[in-house]
């Protein structure tokens, strides 16, 4: 068994001169340095120290290989380690090495087709890997546990909803479904009550463009011809083309079907205000006050023609519940003097009118 320590030249690293050739392919770098100095030492007992010393200098070899030479006296490159890191791995290598690569000759790699031979480390430099390669390990474990946490936390976020949880969010929805539907009815009715109003204003300025055009005259029937109505007469002579204008938006039809299917007109004057055979003309000039007669409004068919709960082309203050309030127990309607009026159940009877304040039950016969 022979150990010696061989001087080197000025500013190299004493090294041991071990002689061994145990270390071959099958050796690997993370051996403890108990087991390393057991080979060691198990290799020397049997007498095989007697190899010709050799050492060894690291070359271009792309594998880190050594090749034997006659006698190169060259000492280890020193290594600084922690210059370089490897974060993706939480690992500290040296700076300027590739990945898992070192600049030290390792036993496995020097053992590669030398078969007997010295073994020359550098002692400093062996324990500073081993050092480095506790510290790979202790990140490993670092990163493994971090990773098994985030693992953990993951399932538990990526759990589903319990059965109570699922209740709860459907009885949650319910009420605000319940409170939120009938808002939108009411916002849906206050809409198509404006958009009636609107209707009767625009019909109103018609109105009133035709009295003027006819010195204050309007026909509001046509007894001797069954087709027209004072709507169909109206749109011929001021040529309105949209005849949705006609037609409540709450009420059926809701949209224009026909002439007979319209607000209704009011076919019972005062007699002093008419004219013509039948009393189809008004005299808009003749009326005492404007502000009190109710010209157009909303009607409901009272099965009259076989129609049943149907908007109807006219409408009679001496019958009952022709004039129907359906915008919230009001009619919409538009006097003669061109203003349009919800009009409430009393202000319908101070104009001597009785409505209909709830469903029309009359069905159609046809």
């Amino acid at each position: 068994m022979s150990a010696k320590l061989r001087a080197m030249p000025k500013g190299r690293t004493p090294v041991f001169s071990l002689g061994m050739d145990i270390f071959h392919t099958n050796c690997k770098d993370d051996f403890s340095v108990a087991q390393t100095f057991s080979l060691l030492y198990r290799r020397f007992a049997i007498g095989i120290s007697s190899a010709p010393s050799r050492t060894f200098e690291p070359t271009g070899d792309p594998q880190n290989r050594l090749l034997p030479s006659s006698k190169v006296n060259v000492a280890p490159r020193p290594i600084r380690w922690g210059e370089g890191k490897d974060l993706s791995a939480g690992r500290v290598r040296p700076s300027g090495i590739a990945h898992r690569k070192s600049s030290i000759p390792s036993p496995h790699r020097m053992g590669r087709g030398l078969g007997r031979g010295a073994l020359q480390l550098s002692a400093t430099a062996f324990f500073r890997r081993r050092r480095a390669t506790d510290g790979r390990r202790c990140s490993r474990l670092k990163v493994c546990a971090t990773t098994s946490g985030v693992r953990r936390r993951d399932a538990l976020s990526c759990r589903g909803f319990t059965l109570i949880e699922l209740l709860v969010v459907i009885a949650v929805i319910g009420i605000l479904a319940s409170l939120l539907v009938p808002a939108l009815s009411q916002a849906k009715a206050k809409a198509q009550e404006t958009r009636c109003l609107n209707n009767l204003k625009q019909l109103g300025l018609a109105t009133l463009m035709y009295a003027e055009e006819h010195k204050g005259l309007i026909q509001i029937d046509a007894p001797l011809d069954p087709g027209s109505t004072w709507g169909s007469i109206l749109s011929t002579n001021q040529n309105l083309k949209s005849f949705d204008i006609f037609v409540c938006p709450l009420y059926s039809p809701k949209r224009f079907t026909n002439w007979f299917k319209t607000y209704g007109v009011r076919q019972d004057p005062v007699r002093e205000s008419t004219s013509g055979e039948f009393g189809e003309i008004l005299k808009t000039d003749a009326i005492v006050k404007p502000t009190e007669y109710l010209h157009l409004t909303d009607t409901t068919s009272r099965g009259r023609q076989g129609i049943g709960a149907e908007q109807y082309y006219y409408f009679r203050v001496e019958s009952d519940r022709e004039v129907h309030a359906r915008h919230k127990q009001k009619a919409n309607g538009l006097f003669i003097d061109g203003h349009v009026e919800g009009c409430k159940r009393p202000r319908l009877e101070g104009l001597g009118i009785s409505g209909l304040y709830d469903k029309d039950t009359v069905p159609a016969y046809y």
